[in-house]
């Protein structure tokens, strides 16, 4: 955002040459200036008096400046705050002419010229320069700052009003970054934005015949679980392995109990104590009859079991399967058919 520079001057500001050599010849100080103190003086007045009529008030301030330390006249100074408020330096400008304000030497048309440009610094918006530099080159930058959006190509160098400013920097093929910068009064303010390239893409897996090698790794010929294949046999057939050898397990832990009161049996048949051998004897034959309930229990669930894991259970039109099994005293009988 470029601030629109005004060069028009009063005739005062523009005979300022004339004017402080005039006043010079006047004062003591003359007579102290070497005549290359004066060819200087004269030099940097005429310097900055073109740098203002082209609008380069930078370059007029550093003239003017050294002017103003061979010989300190009001209107040198006033030249210098008025190319400070057209470079919207406003924090400076008052500055200057607060200092113009407490001098006694004042007089005619350089004090009215003082008093039309102090009142102008109502106006003034304050700026200072921003820089930014981009890595790569040739990015674009997306400036957000006070009553402003706009792009730019970087590199940028420019006059932005004081305040935060929100900088965004994209380039095809690198990662956007955004920063936010606080441009203070009286500081300018120089960054330079490092982007990083976007990550490559992660490449699809390419498609391959079955069987084919892709990489370090193998494609199976087949799928582990053939399609419509059912699971519910594997599922019943684990849980009744499981179930089965449960029953066994306490089948086991019921009858080592009943053998363990083997003591207790014959020291009521030593003491005579007929009704508690009764019981003891009642409760061994509880005892046998519930392990023996949950061995043959044990047993089928995992005769089950094994026999679910070696029936197909495909669907089939043609064929069908029918599972038999049987229990008795002697024995356990498991037929199958299909």
């Amino acid at each position: 955002m470029k601030i629109s520079q005004n060069v028009s001057r009063s005739p005062v500001l523009g005979a300022i040459v004339a004017v402080v050599l005039s006043a010079l010849v006047a004062t003591p100080l003359a007579a102290e200036l070497t005549p290359e103190d004066m060819q200087m003086l004269e030099t940097h007045l005429e310097r900055g008096r073109d740098h203002l009529d082209e609008g380069n008030f930078e370059a007029a301030i550093d003239d003017l400046e050294q002017a103003r330390q061979l010989h300190d006249h009001p209107l040198i100074s006033v030249n210098i705050a008025e190319a400070y408020r057209k470079l919207n330096r406003c924090s400076i400008a008052e500055a200057e002419y607060e200092a113009l304000a407490a001098r006694d030497d004042l007089e005619g048309e350089v004090r009215a010229e003082f008093e039309e440009g102090r009142e102008k610094l109502d106006e003034c918006v304050e700026t200072v320069q921003l820089s930014i530099e981009c890595v790569p080159e040739e990015a674009t930058i997306e400036l957000q700052g006070p009553d402003m959006e706009e792009q730019f190509d970087c590199p940028f160098v420019d006059e932005m009003e004081v305040g935060m400013v929100r900088v965004e920097v994209s380039k095809p093929g690198f990662q956007t970054e955004v920063l936010e910068i606080v441009l203070e009064a009286g500081e300018d303010s120089s960054v330079e934005v490092a982007l990083d390239a976007e990550p490559e893409p992660e490449e699809e897996p390419l498609a391959s015949d079955a069987g084919e090698e892709v990489g370090d790794e193998s494609v199976p010929d087949e799928p582990l679980v053939a399609a419509g294949e059912p699971q519910w046999p594997t599922i019943a057939s684990l849980a009744a392995i499981g179930v089965g050898t449960a029953m066994i397990a306490g089948g086991g832990l019921v009858d080592y109990g009943s053998r363990s009161r083997a003591e207790e049996l014959a020291a009521a048949r030593d003491a005579g104590d007929r009704e508690y051998l009764e019981t003891l004897e009642s409760q061994g034959t509880n005892r046998r009859l519930t392990a023996g309930i949950l061995y043959t229990g044990g047993l089928l669930f995992i005769a089950g079991g094994v026999t679910l894991q070696l029936i197909d259970f495909t669907p089939s039109e043609s064929n069908s399967s029918n599972l038999s099994i049987w229990a008795s005293p002697t024995g356990i009988t498991t037929t199958i058919s299909w």
